[in-house]
Order: structure tokens, then sequence, then C-alpha cells
């Protein structure tokens, strides 16, 4: 008797626990679930407009952005890309020196060493940063406005004149090769890339983003600095400014940082992803008859 009253008494405080459960899962959801209309219903900005509007410019040395201009805060912002400088359109023999060079651009650059060049950027209070998807080479920067000369130096220190110190090259290449090997580890990262190369095929899209380990080992200073001046190109530059510049100001900010830069692309071209579709008789799921649920 004394085991059926425990199961019992088990059973009761297990039921017990699922009510519990189950009533503040639907307490929280009924909380926090997204819901629009509450959302705008309760907001402060219920019966505020915003008008902004964003205008292409070109400074005096040809440098097309565009720009929105907004004078509450003295803060500028500007993305940018280079197009066609992606981890797909990596040289032969040099898969993952794409990645590998937004992974440096800030170890050194021009007169400052990896450390000075960081606690420059520190101490102006300029926010930095590089990265890369299949097809471009992207970068962002954040400054004051009352730092925003230094900080177009900081930047085109970095696209002109990066060191690619042979430690700080090696210490990036580690950190790739183990990021390769991390991601055979993982179930999730294996049938990832598996289906990029059963719909891509021999397409540039199904390699790997951070390259193949063979590569990585063999990159060199000269290799880096070479995707550096074929890549960063004014013809292949799309620049968005925003924040408390004026037009005037913004055409003086972006000869500062890019006008120096080559004009023209190296020719870096890769098949269009619609060809090898049909080269590899792989349903187009580009198209808009086809509907994943």
């Amino acid at each position: 008797m004394a085991r059926r009253g425990s199961k019992s008494s088990f059973l009761n405080h297990l039921l017990f626990l699922l009510v519990l459960v189950f009533g503040f899962f639907y307490l929280f959801k009924a909380m926090y679930d997204f819901n629009p209309d509450r959302i705008n219903k309760n907001s402060v900005l219920r019966d505020k407009t915003f008008e902004a509007e964003v205008v292409e410019i070109s400074s005096p040395k040809g440098i097309k952005a565009y720009l929105l201009k907004d004078e509450t805060n003295p803060i500028i912002a500007m993305n940018f890309m280079f197009k066609n400088a992606g981890s797909a359109h990596d040289a032969n023999r040099l898969f993952g020196i794409a990645n590998m060079v937004a992974s440096l651009l800030k170890d050194g650059a021009g007169k400052y060493s990896a450390v000075e060049y960081k606690e420059k950027l520190e101490e102006l209070a300029i926010g930095l940063s590089f990265s890369v998807d299949a097809d471009d080479f992207k970068g962002s920067l954040l400054t004051t406005k009352g730092n925003k000369v230094q900080a177009a130096e900081m930047l085109k220190l970095a696209l002109t004149s990066p060191k690619f110190d042979k430690k700080d090259v090696e210490r990036v290449k580690k950190e790739m090769l183990t990021s390769l090997k991390t991601q055979v580890e993982r179930p999730a990262g294996i049938l990832k890339f598996e289906f990029k190369k059963e719909l891509f095929g021999e397409h540039a899209y199904a390699r790997n983003p951070l390259g193949e380990a063979k590569d990585i080992e063999k990159i060199s200073e000269k290799d880096l600095k070479t995707f550096v001046q074929n890549s960063f190109v004014k013809d292949n530059l799309v620049i968005g400014l925003a924040g408390d510049i004026s037009e005037v100001e913004a055409g003086e900010f972006l000869d500062s940082v890019f006008a120096s830069l080559a004009a023209t692309l190296a020719d870096k071209h890769i098949i269009d992803i619609a060809d090898t579709i049909i080269a590899n008789d792989i349903p187009n799921i580009f198209s808009p008859e086809i509907i994943i649920y």
C-alpha cells in the first residue's frame, strides 16, 4: 500500500508540475507574443511621423554615395561594399583569401602596428568592421562628427596600406583552420555544405566561405596585397552615408577615404547561377513559380 501511495503522490506532483509549466508558457506567450497592433497602440511614437530624404551625391572627385542627413546626434555612420569581391570570387588556389583579408585589415596599417591601430580607433571612439559574403566585401564605419577627419584617415589606411605582418597572418590562418575543423564536427555544418554542393554543383556558391585548408596555408603577404589592389577599386564601390553631415562635408569625407583607390576592377567573374542550375539539372528554387512550404 505504501508503494501505491508513493506512486499516486508522484503522479499528482507530476501533474501539478505540468499544469504549472503550461500555465507559465501561456502567460509568457500572452505577454510577449509578437503583436504589431498592440505594439503600435502602446507606442509613444504612435502619432509621430518621420520624414527622411535619401539623396544621391557625388563628391568633387566623382565618388558617388547615398546620403541620409540626420542632425539628431553628432554621429556619422557609413556602410560600403566592394561588389564581386566576396568569397565566391576567390581566385583558384586562394580559396579563403577574402575572409582572411577581412580579418586582417585592422591589424595594422600605414605607420600603425596592430596594437597601435586598434588603440587609435578606441581612443577616437571609432567603430570599424569588415565582413565578407559570397558576393561582396563589406565595411562599416561609425564615428562622432568631431572625429570624422581622423576616422576617414584610419579607414583609408586600412584600405590602401594594410600591413599584413607575418605574425598576424599566421594567427589568422590558425583561427581559420580551427574554424574549418570545427565545421566538420557539427552535423548541421556538414549538412549545410552537402546541401550547397547538391544545389550549386560546380558553381562557386557551393564553396565553403571560409576556404580550403590547403589554400589557406599557402596564402602569402603578396597574395593578400594583390587581393586588396585588385578588389578595392572605385568602379565596384557602393556607399551609404548617414548622420550629422552636409552634402559638402560628405563629398570631402568620401574623397578623403576613397579617391586614391584604383578606378577599375580586375577581371573577376563567376558564371550566372541560373546557368549552373540548368547544367546540373536542379529544380530552380529561385523561380517565382516554385513555392517552398
